[in-house]
This record gives C-alpha cells, sequence and structure tokens, in this order.
C-alpha cells in the first residue's frame, strides 16, 4: 500500500522523500496529541474541570430552586431551549478551562532546549499536536457540562408537569453548534497568547481579560454589536430569543442564523488567524523568556516600622503595572468599571444588569462579578509569583489599593461621560466606595488570605470560584442570612430618603466582614505554607506570630463575634428570619386554611374615620379609629375574614361579631355574625393598631415608613374585610410542590374594595414633614412639637388611597 502511495506521490509531483517528510511529520502529530492527551488525563486540571461542570450542569437542571438557565417560570426544565441556553452559559468556565489545557500543553514546550534567557522553537507537528490535544481536552470538559445537565434531567424529584418528552436533537444541536465551536474558539485564541508566555496564568489572564471586555462591552454598546463580538455566542444567544413566546421555548430547537450565525463565522475566523499566528511564533528560532524581575528584599513589616509596610504596598502595586498579563487583567477592569459607573450615573444610581443576565435565572446578580473575576486573578498572581518576598499584608493591602485606583478612575470616568446626567457628588462617592467598593476590598482582601492558605495557585483559584459560586447560588439553595454570605445586604438608592434606614445593616455588615477579613489574612500571613515539612512550617508559623499579630488577630476576631452576634439579635430576635421557603409555606397555609372563604360576601366599609400618628425619625406609625360596615349586598352575611399585613400589631379589633378562628401570624381573623348580617344593616368597627421597624432585617426592609418620604396604602393603616388573594403563590411549580390546585384568575383579588366609601383622617407627622391623605384638606395645626393635618373626602374607593408624609 505504502508503495501504490508512494507512486500517486511521484505521479503528483511529491518525491519520495517528501511524502516520507510528511508521513513522519503526520506520526509526529500523532504521538504528540495522545502523549499530550495522555497527561491531560492524568493531570489534575482536567477531572476536576470536567467534575466541576457536570455538578454544575447537574444542580442546574435537578435543582428545585437554582437554574443555570432558567427561561421563566412556564417553559419546561427540559425544554430544548433550555438545555441550550444551559451550554451557551456554561461556556464561560468551559473557556477558562480550554486556555488552561491549551497552556498547560504549551508549558511543556519551555522545557530543555536554549538556555536560560530564552524559550526552544517547536516543530510544526509538536505544536499542532499540543494544540490539537488541548482543544480535546476543552471539548471533552464541556461535555461533561451536557453529560450532567442530560442526567440531571432524569431525577426522580423533578416535578413532571415541568418535564417534556425526551428529545435527544437539543443534546444533538448542543454538542455542535455550541461545544464543538466554542472549544475550537477558546483554544485557538487562547493559543496565541500560550505559545508566547508557555504559563497557565498569562494565558488564562488574557481570557479573562477578554471576557471582562465583552462585558463591558455589554453595558455601553447595543445587543446587536455586542452579540457580533462574543467569542463565545451566549450573548447572541440570548438575543435571537429575546422575543420567543412560551410555546416557541417550549417546542423549538434554536437555529444556528442570524446574528448567532455571523457572530459564529467571525470568530472561526478570527480563531484560524490565531492558529495561523500561534503557529508562526511557535515555530520561529527562539523567543524571549519573559519572566518578571525578582523583586528586592523588603524588611518584614511586622517588626513595626509602618513605613516599611507603605514601601512594600508600594513596590507590590508596582509589579502589577510592569507585568503584562496583570495589567491586561487591570485594563479589562477599568474598561468594565468605566462603562459601570457610567450606566449607574445615567440610571440614577440604579445598578445595571449582570450582562447575560436574561440566561441566568435562579442566580443572584452581580453586577460587579467581572471586577471580582479579575481580583481573583490579581491575587493569585501577587500571591505566588517567583520570588515573591512581600508578605500577605502587603499583597492585600496593594490589592486593595488598586480596588480604590479602579473604583476612583472608573468614577471620574463614568461621571465625565454621562454629562446630560445631574450628578449628585456625595451620593456618588457614597455609592462607589461604600454601597458596592467597601464589598470589593473585603473581596481582594479576601482572595489574598485564601491564596496564601491554599499554599499553590490552583487550589486558590478553585477555592474562590467556589466561593464566587456559593455567592450567587446559596439564595437559590435557601442561605439567605448575611452572615454566612459575603455579600453586603441589599441598600437600594432613594432621592427623597437616600439610603435612609438601610445604613444601618449596611455598615454592620460591612464592618462584620472586614472584621472576617483581617481574621484571615492574619491567619493567612501565619499559617502560609512553608518548604521543607511540618517542622519548617511550624517554625516559621511561630516566628511571625509576634506580640503585634496576635493582638490585631483578638481585636479582629472580638470585632467578627461581637458583630455577628449583633446582626443575629437584629435579624433573628428582634425581627423574624425567613427564607424563601418559608415564605412559601407560609403562603399556601394561608390559602389551605382560609381560601375556600374567598367569594364569601364581606361587609363594605361605608364610612372611615381614622387617626393616624406618622413617626418618621424611628419607622413607626400608630392607627386608630372606626370604620362603618355594611351589607351592600343581596344575601345575608354570617362568615367573613378580616385581612391584615402581618407587620401590624393589632392592639385593638373590636367587631360585633364572634370570633371563630384567629391566626395573626398569616395576617387573617375570621368571624361570624350571630344573627347574621342583613342586607342594608350596618355594624361599627373600633380598632387599634400599630407599628415599628426595630432593628434590621436580613432582608430589604419595607419602605413604606421612611424618615423622609413615607408611603403607605390603606391597608396597612386599617385591617381589611375579606380574603387576600394577592397573597397566595402564583407559582405553579410552587403550588405543586405545597399540594395547591392551579391557581385561579380572580377578577380582583385584594380585600374589601370599596368605591363609595366616605373617609376623614386625622393625619400627624413630624414637626418638619407635611402629612398628605386623600381628600381636601381641612385644617392644619401643630400641637406639641408634631404637625396635624385634616382631610375629608367622600365616595372613594377603599382600600386604594394613599396616606403620605415628607420633608418640603
Amino acid at each position: 500500500m505504502l508503495r501504490s502511495l508512494d507512486r500517486g506521490g511521484k505521479r503528483r509531483g511529491l518525491t519520495a522523500p517528501g511524502w516520507r517528510a510528511a508521513e513522519a511529520s503526520l506520526r509526529c502529530w500523532r504521538e504528540t496529541c495522545w502523549e499530550e492527551c495522555c497527561r491531560q488525563a492524568r493531570g489534575a486540571l482536567f477531572p476536576l474541570a470536567t467534575l466541576t461542570l457536570f455538578l454544575l450542569a447537574f444542580l442546574g437542571m435537578a435543582g428545585a430552586r437554582v437554574h443555570v438557565a432558567d427561561l421563566g417560570p412556564h417553559v419546561l426544565l427540559n425544554a430544548p431551549l433550555a438545555i441550550v441556553a444551559a451550554q451557551y452559559v456554561l461556556a464561560v468556565p468551559a473557556a477558562f478551562a480550554g486556555a488552561a489545557f491549551v497552556a498547560a500543553a504549551m508549558a511543556r514546550g519551555a522545557e530543555g532546549g536554549a538556555g536560560r534567557g530564552a524559550r526552544p522553537a517547536l516543530p510544526l507537528p509538536v505544536l499542532l499536536g499540543r494544540l490539537a490535544a488541548g482543544t480535546l481536552a476543552a471539548f471533552l470538559c464541556a461535555c461533561g457540562g451536557l453529560a450532567g445537565t442530560l442526567v440531571g434531567a432524569w431525577m426522580p424529584w423533578l416535578d413532571s408537569q415541568r418535564l417534556g418528552a425526551f428529545s435527544a436533537l437539543p443534546y444533538w444541536h448542543a454538542l455542535w453548534n455550541v461545544l464543538v465551536p466554542n472549544a475550537f474558539i477558546a483554544s485557538a485564541v487562547a493559543s496565541v497568547v500560550a505559545v508566547d508566555a508557555r504559563a497557565i496564568y498569562p494565558t488564562c489572564a488574557a481570557a479573562l481579560a477578554l471576557l471582562v471586555l465583552v462585558a463591558a462591552a455589554g453595558l455601553a454598546a447595543d445587543p446587536a454589536t455586542v452579540a457580533l463580538f462574543d467569542p463565545l455566542g451566549t450573548t447572541a444567544f440570548a438575543e435571537t430569543i429575546r422575543h420567543w413566546t412560551v410555546s416557541e421555548r417550549n417546542a423549538l430547537v434554536p437555529s444556528l442564523s442570524g446574528s448567532l450565525l455571523e457572530s459564529r463565522l467571525v470568530w472561526i475566523g478570527l480563531a484560524l488567524a490565531s492558529l495561523a499566528i500561534a503557529a508562526w511564533r511557535g515555530t520561529a528560532s527562539t523567543l524571549p523568556l519573559t519572566r518578571a524581575a525578582a523583586p528586592t528584599h523588603v524588611p518584614s513589616p511586622t517588626r513595626g516600622v509602618p513605613r516599611q509596610l507603605l514601601r512594600q504596598v508600594a513596590h507590590e502595586c508596582a509589579w502589577l503595572l510592569r507585568c503584562r498579563s496583570s495589567m491586561a487583567l487591570l485594563a479589562a477592569a477599568l474598561v468594565y468599571v468605566c462603562a459601570w459607573t457610567g450606566r449607574l450615573v445615567a440610571g440614577g444610581y440604579v445598578p445595571p444588569a449582570l450582562p447575560l443576565g436574561s440566561l441566568l435565572g435562579g442566580v443572584e446578580g452581580n453586577v460587579l462579578l467581572p471586577v471580582q473575576l479579575a481580583l481573583v486573578g490579581l491575587a493569585g498572581a501577587l500571591v505566588h509569583r517567583h520570588g515573591s518576598m512581600a508578605g500577605v499584608e502587603a499583597q492585600g493591602g496593594a490589592l486593595c489599593v488598586v480596588v480604590v485606583g479602579l473604583l476612583t478612575l472608573g468614577g471620574l470616568a463614568g461621571a465625565w461621560g454621562v454629562a446630560d446626567a445631574t450628578l449628585d457628588l456625595p451620593v456618588h462617592l457614597l455609592t462607589l466606595y461604600v454601597v458596592y467598593g467597601w464589598e470589593l476590598v473585603v473581596f481582594a482582601a479576601v482572595s489574598v488570605a485564601v491564596y496564601a492558605l491554599a499554599g499553590n495557585r490552583l487550589a486558590g483559584t478553585v477555592t474562590m470560584l467556589l466561593l464566587l459560586l456559593w455567592q450567587a447560588c446559596a439564595v437559590g439553595l435557601g442561605f439567605e442570612h448575611v452572615l454566612y454570605r459575603l455579600r453586603l445586604p441589599e441598600a437600594p438608592y432613594s432621592q427623597i430618603n437616600g439610603y435612609g434606614h438601610f445604613v444601618e445593616p449596611l455598615v454592620t455588615v460591612g464592618a462584620y466582614w472586614s472584621a472576617f477579613a483581617v481574621l484571615l489574612g492574619v491567619c493567612g500571613y501565619v499559617l502560609k505554607p512553608e518548604r521543607g515539612g511540618a517542622a519548617t512550617w511550624f517554625a516559621a508559623a511561630r516566628q511571625r506570630c509576634t506580640r503585634t499579630v496576635r493582638s490585631v488577630a483578638a481585636l479582629a476576631g472580638v470585632a467578627w463575634i461581637g458583630l455577628g452576634a449583633w446582626i443575629f439579635y437584629n435579624t433573628n430576635v428582634l425581627n423574624a428570619y425567613e427564607t424563601a421557603a418559608d415564605i412559601g409555606a407560609r403562603r399556601a397555609e394561608y390559602e389551605k386554611r382560609f381560601g375556600a372563604l374567598a367569594d364569601l360576601p364581606r361587609p363594605e366599609p361605608v364610612s372611615v374615620d381614622l387617626v393616624v400618628d406618622i413617626y418618621p425619625e424611628r419607622g413607626a406609625l400608630r392607627s386608630r379609629g372606626t370604620v362603618l360596615l355594611g351589607n351592600t349586598g343581596a344575601t345575608p352575611i354570617t362568615d367573613f375574614v378580616v385581612s391584615f399585613p402581618r407587620g401590624l400589631r393589632i392592639a385593638k379589633l373590636a367587631i360585633p361579631a364572634t370570633l371563630v378562628e384567629r391566626a395573626d401570624a398569616l395576617g387573617i381573623r375570621r368571624y361570624a355574625f350571630d344573627p347574621p348580617l342583613r342586607p342594608t344593616e350596618r355594624v361599627r368597627m373600633a380598632f387599634d393598631v400599630s407599628r415599628e421597624h426595630v432593628g434590621f432585617r436580613h432582608r430589604a426592609a419595607p419602605t413604606g415608613l421612611a424618615a423622609n418620604g413615607t408611603l403607605l396604602a390603606g391597608r396597612d393603616v386599617v385591617p381589611s374585610m375579606g380574603y387576600d388573594a394577592t397573597f397566595e403563590l402564583t407559582d405553579g411549580h410552587a403550588r405543586r410542590r405545597h399540594g395547591l390546585p392551579p391557581a385561579e384568575a380572580r377578577a380582583d383579588g385584594r380585600p374589601g374594595m370599596s368605591g363609595g366609601t366616605r373617609v376623614r383622617v386625622r393625619l400627624g407627622t413630624s414637626l418638619d414633614q407635611v402629612g398628605v391623605a386623600p381628600g381636601r384638606l381641612v385644617r392644619a395645626w401643630r400641637e406639641e412639637d408634631r404637625s396635624y393635618f385634616e382631610y375629608e373626602a367622600d365616595r372613594l374607593a377603599w382600600p386604594l388611597l394613599w396616606f403620605r408624609s415628607g420633608r418640603v
């Protein structure tokens, strides 16, 4: 056969030596590829990355409340679109794995060769073989995510009504239209950096910088432009299915067309060009060995000289600015922060949506996730760079300085770029440096400490990525308390009230996690692994544990425990701690016990006489008065219910009826008239209720009562007649889980609606505020350092009325 091929080659002009050279090159490529595949399989990176993607996909499909690609409550869990969308979301971590595989393969090209100052050139078959092995590893790793999606769809605990018939078509589509092109594109683009750097970190840093730039473009540019320049096609896919109906999302497999096809073609062309550049660079004679200069020794700052610590921090910052891979991450993070702050100012300090957020369902969004990923890469570079003599305290301080610098430059650029926005400088600085910057600084310090404790870059990176995953999925898994989530609580900004009563939880939780970061940093400084065995490590740890270090650790530990106890006292003692699952169970119990009374006739308010006292400075109110109830229907009324918000404390609720059932924990009471209330007959209800914000909660507190800008509805100050259908569960999956039938469509689910109620209100508030109630102002006066306003109105739609208090 070889002789016949040889004769065929001669007829085509290929000489025997040329044919044997081609055959030798093919054999060399095959052997290199096989050898590199075996090395990748034996290493720790490939099985770890594959298992991680498998578990992410499995939990996203089989999890009850966390979904990798939740496209809406009415879309089937295993719909073709959900399966394909999950692979597009998982393409982001798979791309980093592909870059690491290619970099690991190319790093072996620096072994031996041309001496200490140069890297040896690689023959083209060897270079292509290693690139092919890295691409194959990236593809197989992505297949782990597809397998996790497939296995998760067969779990027995899934709701059968949210599952459709099995079809292999979406898996086949995801395999060839998502996994194959993304593995090829990620590996080919990473190869340009890998053949030059011959190291994993610079290659992964370049890949991360590219994705951060794409995220920044998602904030600054229109979706069509971003879709074209997204290398993984995730944005183009989200743009393609944006206007799909529920039936289309449940039945159709997205075709490779439109902006998605354009994005794929553009990036496949760029990938081929990247391969050509990588082959040219890798087969060149010798490439200079880019190695960071060894830092000069700086004395440890633990010897009591603060100037030495500042000098080390400055030295670490200067190294970040000299390192090319770190500079790429810093530049990409800066571009993202500039785009984000521009959107923040233009939106009135409302955070923009996370890029690709339309595909991330059931996962808590984090607009600063790209910056956090960049900080993870920078922390690994600082702690594990070759020849570093600085301590953890200097490296953590340098990264915190980097965060402040990014926020400062980004804030200036964002404010300058939005010329038509009214900039409130104090609010801008507070939002930038406290509400968002505080969390980034703490995250940066924790990242350095984790890398120091981990001992190697791979373990530190995996730990930090797991921490980010925990931050995103903790709420969906039922872990909502701020005590074990490295996040600051929500702090919405109001133009009238500012941050108001959200300042206390923001500062308290921020100080709590700051103390934790300091304590973890001390542990990283003292317990940092050392070469030479346990005895060497123990001796070094004992030497580093000086009196100053012990004092700092003791202060941080006391502050952390004390603040944690104070947070627990506020969220679990002063207020009721409830997760989303607890709220769902309470709503289900509410409907099961009282849902049968929803359609019963109820007495309607004919006239309401109110005395409402609002205390804005402490977030409290007291409402008392009488309500004249009448039977406006044609049938007698026997059973009826009275609804009220759960936060309303009932001091008095007097009705000339028998109390049948009392469920204040659910916000409802059941009464019975004996004898029944006949048509046109009337009774009078007297009440005295109050509400006060005490401490702070683990979730966002109600904003109705505020120091400035109180806004209350009628049902917030007066108990309402009738069953409140708006409190029922609406999600079909949650209703089936609690054994409830499908939700019924009601014309009006609010209790006690009436269109002819006479209302008379005396509203009291602080001396510096004005109270506004429905109707016409009868009189206004001041009494005992408070302002009072009296209003009257006829034929109002109770309880769709609003009571306001604020400064003018």
